[in-house]
Formats: C-alpha cells, structure tokens, sequence
C-alpha cells in the first residue's frame, strides 16, 4: 500500500510539474501579448497588486546587489512543496537511464572547460548571457514606457530573456548534480576516515605534524569541506611543495556491509584488499568529481560578487523598477479604481497606530472614502513614529536594567 501511494505521488508530481514547466514557459516567452497603453486604462485591482509585487522583487534584488545579507529567510517550505513538481519533472528528465549518461558528460565538460577559462573570457560570457541580454529588453521596455507610451516592442524581443533564463538553469544544474553525486555517497558511506597521507592509522603522528585532522573521523560533507578548503589554500603551490596532503577511508553504512557480505558470501572478517576496493570504489571515483563541481560553485559566487558583474545588474534592475513603478503610479494616477481590501487594510493599521484598536475592524470607515489625503497621511506617520519611539525607549531601559540590576 506504501509502495503504491509513493509511486501515485511521484506520477502525480511529474504531472502537475510538466503542466507547470509549460504554463511558464507559455507565459513567459510564448503567448500572444495585447499591447497594453500608458497609462492603462483596464486597470484592476489586481494587477495592481501585480506590478506591486513586481516593484518589490526589483527593489529586493537591487538591495540584495548593494549589500547582500548573510541572514536570509528560510524558504525551504517553498523549495519542498511548490518547487517538488518542478525538480521531480527535472530530475526524471536528467536522470533517467537514457539521458543521465549525456546529461553527465555535458556537466563534466562544461566543468572542464569553465575551469581553464580566463577571468576575462568568463566575465565576458557572463555579460553576454546574463547581462547584455537583460539590457536589450530593459532598454526596450524604457522606450515603450517613455516614449511610445505603450508596451509593444518589448514583446518582440521577450524570447531575448531565455538567454540568462538558460544561462541560470546551467549555473542550477551544476549544483544540482553536485547535491546528487553528495546524496551518492551519504547513501552508501557513514563516516570518512581522515588521515595524513603517508600516515595511515599513525595516532602518535599528530603531535609532529600541522595536519590537524589526521586521525580525525568525520561526516561525508565535513569531508569534503576539508579537502575542497585544502585545495584552496594549497592551489599556488607545486605537489612537493605542499606541506602534507590528506586521505580518506570510508566507512559503509551496516545495511551496506551487509549486503557486501552477502554478495562476498562472508561470515566472518577480515576483509581481502579487493574486497575493500569495491566497497570504496564508489567514494574515490566520485570524490574528484565533487571537488570539482564545489570549486566552480565557489567561482561562480565570486563572479556573481565582481563590480563587473555587479554594478550592470544594479543599473538594469534599477531601470526595470523605474518603468514599472512609472507604469504603476501614472495608471493608477489617470484611472484610478476602488481598492476594498487594500483600503480597509491601510484604515485599520491607521486606527491602530493612533488610538490602538483592535486590527481589521473593517465596520470603521467606508470602502469607498478617500484613502491618500494628507490628514490620512500624517496620522500614519506620527503613528509609526510613536512606535519606533516606544522601541527605543524600550531598548534603553533593557540596558539599563542589564547595567543597573
């Protein structure tokens, strides 16, 4: 019964991401688009809320560029439940048993390549399918916004935007297969044994030695962050030259072993040298691999960090949040429409920073008062300056406290 729920959810996830992968490919890049006048005169509260939500996502990307953030809000609900149809439909394409040997070869090759790339040369394929791309359409779209006055041509260069869509979904898949070749191993191996190499199993070596992880046993992922760190720090220098080099031995999980046993017909140990290769032939040949694919994940986050990169992205994102704010503010300005819910939303949050009702009491006002008047306006500033002075008040008198008991 198990079996036959997770093979219904599985089609059923390949189904919903394959009508998923199609409506926004459609969306996006296919459909015929009505040419929408400036300023719009069907404008609904809907789409309101659209562009809105458009303005927001261009001024959170523009932060984000300025002065990216180690803290971020943890999504992983998102990745679990609405991106799953996606990455099950991705996944059944690239790892079935007919496309998962090309689909390999392609990212092995593309590694290599991008490897003995200069900086320049990656610099420049960058520019040319993540950024140069996006200024041809935002140009597009400025001139449609301020001087046409309408949203037409931007339509006709649209397909121009599958280029840094490409180019990301690369950038995804080489992370993808890293996190697949990981899952290989944490699969198969417990712990990896770490030693200096030409010191195996040598405990009395780590008083003599800078290795600080000789003799040390460790997680799968700890593994390779040591080695790919290693790497890192010893790149510049010749083979003789490096001060000690590390080994690993894993260790297979016991439903593993016993497998093995069963397929080596043992009972009892110690284990011929061959029969060890086997049970570790899977960690050496996929350990090269994983260093290879974790060192061009560093450099692809170093080279999205270049001012190169950067600042061209704050100019084009910039200009996408100007055209559709502009879009947005003179809409609304020349046809302006009933907004209910946002109103007795803004009234409510009103009522409470002046006089501390209770929210969403929406009996208060009339839907259809005007909202935006400077008396509005003022009370809603003060009220959100009384709270950010209640704050602070408050964080004063917690330190003062901390400091008087």
């Amino acid at each position: 019964m198990k079996k036959i729920f997770h093979t219904l959810l599985y089609y059923s996830l390949l189904l919903l991401g394959l009508i998923w992968t199609s409506w926004i490919i459609w969306s996006r890049f296919l459909r015929q688009r009505v040419i929408r006048d400036i300023p719009d005169a069907f404008l609904t509260e809907y789409r309101v809320w659209i562009l809105i939500y458009i303005c927001y996502i261009y001024l959170s990307v523009i932060k984000n560029l300025i002065k990216p953030t180690e803290t971020r809000i943890d999504f992983s609900f998102l990745t679990t439940y609405l991106w799953k149809p996606l990455t099950t439909l991705d996944h059944f394409i690239k790892y079935n048993k007919y496309c998962k040997p090309y689909y390999e070869n392609f990212i092995i090759k593309f590694i290599d390549k991008w490897d003995i790339l200069s900086t320049t040369w990656k610099h420049v394929l960058i520019l040319g399918f993540s950024v140069i791309p996006r200024i041809i359409l935002v140009t597009v779209l400025f001139l449609d916004t301020f001087y046409f006055h309408k949203i037409e041509i931007f339509y006709k260069f649209v397909l121009i935007g599958l280029l840094p869509f490409l180019f990301r979904y690369i950038q995804y898949s080489v992370k993808d297969f890293y996190n697949y070749l990981v899952k290989q191993l944490t699969d198969k191996y417990d712990q990896v044994h770490i030693f200096e190499k030409g010191y195996p199993h040598d405990i009395s070596r780590r008083r003599d030695t800078q290795a600080i992880w000789h003799h040390e046993l460790v997680s799968i992922e700890k593994y390779i962050e040591i080695m790919h760190d290693i790497g890192i720090e010893f790149c510049n220098l010749e083979p003789e030259s490096k001060p000690y080099e590390y080994v690993g031995y894993p260790y297979c999980k016991e439903e593993v072993y016993k497998q093995y046993r069963k397929e080596f017909n043992k009972t009892t140990e110690p284990w011929t040298t061959e029969e060890i290769k086997q049970t570790t032939a899977l960690f050496e040949e996929l350990i090269p691999q994983i260093l290879d694919l974790k060192l061009t994940l560093g450099l692809f986050e170093l080279d999205k960090q270049k001012k190169v990169i950067v600042w061209p992205k704050i100019f084009i994102f910039s200009m996408y949040f100007l055209c559709w704010s502009y879009i947005l503010i003179i809409s609304y300005y020349n046809y302006p429409i009933e907004l209910p819910m946002f109103k007795i939303f803004i009234k409510n949050i009103l009522m409470y920073l002046t006089i501390g009702e209770d929210l969403f009491i929406d009996n208060i006002y009339s839907v259809n008062e005007n909202l935006v008047t400077i008396e509005n306006m003022k009370l809603l500033i003060l009220g959100i300056v009384k709270v950010i002075i209640k704050v602070i008040i408050n964080l004063i008198l917690k330190i003062i406290n901390r400091i008087i008991p």
